[in-house]
């Protein structure tokens, strides 16, 4: 049998037309593309119309709550703050929010802090993702633990990975105190805090240097055991990140240490300034574990943290954490947490004791 006779018994099998009509009928073929057609439109519309409403939410009037009908009906889990904290313990959460900045934490006479609060909508730099952390993780978290005020919100400086939700936070529940790093920064996320602070009558609370009365080693006022201090201040820095409110938490024998992103010339004014005091359970490791920026040699060797936390995003384009810096504060023995492998992590302090755990599953999805 020649290949022309292959050719045309195969033809005759499996459809075409070679002395009769194929088995598989046309116009099955084109119902049958009609309908997947239809169906991925529909599927491709349902997640279009749902990412917009979740945007819109930042725009919509006080008192307006997308998330409730959902959170409704979802109970607490193990990792979530109220389940896991003990009475006597002090919490700290460093809340998954992709690329960015928000840590909460709590005390045991439950006052609540909150520093940072993320990504927004409108990034200040053109690689940034979107992230809505107020509305999609931020205020989520704090409705699910019933936390309905802030004692003090921290605002470390004002580039929008670190305030873009903090407009949100401000318009939606009561803050007593708003601390700002006083650097000048004309962006769109700066501006809608400050006026979300003033729509509010939140006391907002800038360093000295500008007129306010915030200085380094002034104390927040908290209750029981918890010690809290404002290590540094620079609103006159030369660039944002250098401007970074640093934080210093002290409860008993444990430390938190939260560094912004803060870099060298900060870090350096710290170790003339408090030396031998920046002894560290926990770091916040500075400004997402830059090399270039932040967390130099002598910085880590002074404060030998026992667990260094870095808040970064699933595949960032800035390449944070960099190896160098995680390869650093491995060395010193420190133990590594990563927002980006780990989800949201959790620190339980009793005073003399710190133990970790997180959630992988409770985070942000950027855009």
């Amino acid at each position: 049998m020649d290949s022309f006779e292959n050719y045309r018994r195969a033809k005759e099998i499996y459809g075409g037309r070679v002395g009769k009509s194929s088995n598989l009928k046309g116009w099955f073929v084109v119902i049958l593309l009609a309908f997947f057609t239809l169906t991925a439109w529909i599927f491709a519309y349902q997640g279009y119309t749902l990412d917009r409403a979740i945007e819109e939410t930042a725009f919509q009037p006080r008192g307006f709550d997308p998330f409730a009908d959902a959170r409704a009906d979802i109970p607490l889990e193990p990792g979530v703050l109220l389940t896991e904290r003990k009475p006597h313990e002090l919490a700290v959460v460093f809340l998954d929010v992709g690329q960015g900045d928000a840590i909460f934490i709590q005390t045991p006479m439950n006052q609540n802090i909150l520093i940072d609060a993320g990504e927004g909508g409108s990034p200040d730099f053109e690689r940034a993702r979107r992230v809505f952390a107020g509305e999609r993780m931020i205020l989520p978290f704090l409705a699910r633990n019933k936390i309905d005020r802030l004692d003090y919100f921290i605002a470390t400086h004002p580039h929008s990975d670190h305030i873009g939700g903090a407009q949100t936070i401000l318009s939606e529940i009561p803050v007593e105190e708003l601390w700002i790093s006083g650097y000048e920064h004309p962006t769109s996320s700066n501006l809608e805090m400050l006026q979300a602070a003033q729509r509010q009558n939140t006391m907002i609370r800038a360093p000295q240097e500008i007129g306010g009365d915030l200085y380094p080693g002034i104390e927040l006022e908290l209750d029981g055991n918890v010690k809290g201090w404002l290590l540094y201040t620079n609103p006159e820095a030369s660039n944002v990140n250098n401007s970074s409110l640093v934080l210093l938490f002290y409860y008993g024998d444990n430390s938190i240490l939260l560094t912004g992103d803060l870099e060298f010339p900060g870090e350096e004014a710290m170790i003339k300034q408090w030396g031998e005091q920046l002894d560290i359970d926990i770091l916040k490791v500075g400004h997402h574990g830059s090399a270039n920026t932040s967390t130099g040699s002598n910085f880590a060797n002074f404060v030998k943290p026992r667990h260094s936390v870095f808040t970064v995003g699933e595949y960032n384009t800035y390449g944070h954490p960099s190896p160098e810096v995680v390869d650093r504060l491995r060395r010193l023995g420190s133990e590594i947490h990563r927002t980006d492998r780990d989800g949201t992590i959790f620190g339980f302090l009793d005073g003399q004791n710190v133990r970790i755990t997180n959630r992988k599953d409770l985070g942000v999805v950027v855009d």
